[in-house]
């Protein structure tokens, strides 16, 4: 099918899951199906927030939380700043914090990288640089026209505005994009117990099973386990099975290959 086809099955699929409401396991097949042909229509390159979104909608209506986690983050990796994308993500966390013992919540809670990419798309940030950078330079040729030492101080202010809010923004691009090269975001496909080894054999490394959809961060592989970084920090061995990968690729300097893409 082509792309709108997909598109207008997935709306098909989805309205006929809102109609059957009443009847739990038909409108969960429904919204199931409309989540699988919006998946088919985005690995065939249709990638916007919009759509990202509504893929998230299906699979937590279907019953599948974990794959709704993994649509929101690649929106955000689109457009961090996305609000309506940014909501969906808290509520499907408060989900996943509410099934988590309470001992683990504080070490389950993910952490975002960077504020300004959060609030602001880069259509504004680079709007507001050169607001900033043209501002200092005219604040500076006033200086220089009337001497006045206010004007100066106007102007290395705007100045020195422009140029940090540069700084920070690209900064906190690198701080993203290296740290999602180097560690890729993981969602628990379902409930698993983190170990200290890679096998079965090893004792917990935390005290209770983790919930389906906690988040953390790819720290190595080896002989089908993944070694998996909570937020906090806490590492341990999870099956490979009980992972899905948000943005899989392969770290630089590691010799375990990650999956391909769907």
């Amino acid at each position: 099918m082509e792309g709108i086809e997909w598109w207008l099955t997935g709306v098909s699929a989805f309205q006929a899951g809102v109609a059957a409401r009443d009847d739990a396991a038909k409108a969960r097949q429904q919204f199931a199906q409309a989540a699988a042909c919006w998946e088919k229509l985005w690995w065939e390159g249709e990638q916007t927030p919009e759509l990202a979104r509504n893929r998230a909608r299906a699979y937590y209506l279907a019953g599948n939380l974990p794959h709704a986690l993994v649509a929101i983050h690649q929106g955000l990796a689109l457009a961090p700043w996305d609000r309506y994308l940014q909501r969906e993500w808290a509520a499907l966390r408060e989900e996943v914090a509410k099934a988590c013992d309470p001992k683990l919540r504080s070490a389950c809670q993910p952490v975002s990288l960077g504020r300004l990419r959060r609030w602001c798309s880069p259509w504004e940030i680079w709007g507001l640089v050169t607001g900033l950078w043209w501002g200092g330079w005219l604040a500076l040729a006033r200086f220089r026209m009337i001497r006045r030492g206010y004007w100066g101080v106007v102007a290395g202010g705007l100045l020195g505005g422009a140029v940090l809010l540069a700084t920070v923004w690209e900064w906190e691009q690198w701080q993203w994009q290296s740290e999602d090269c180097r560690h890729p975001l993981l969602i628990l496909a379902r409930p698993s117990l983190l170990r200290m080894g890679n096998a079965i054999e090893y004792p917990p490394s935390v005290p209770s099973v983790l919930p389906a959809g906690v988040e953390g961060r790819w720290a190595g592989q080896r002989g089908g386990w993944i070694h998996l970084q909570l937020p906090d920090g806490t590492r341990g061995w999870v099956p490979a099975t009980d992972v899905l990968w948000v943005h899989p690729r392969v770290p630089e300097g590691d010799g375990g290959r990650l999956p391909p893409l769907p």
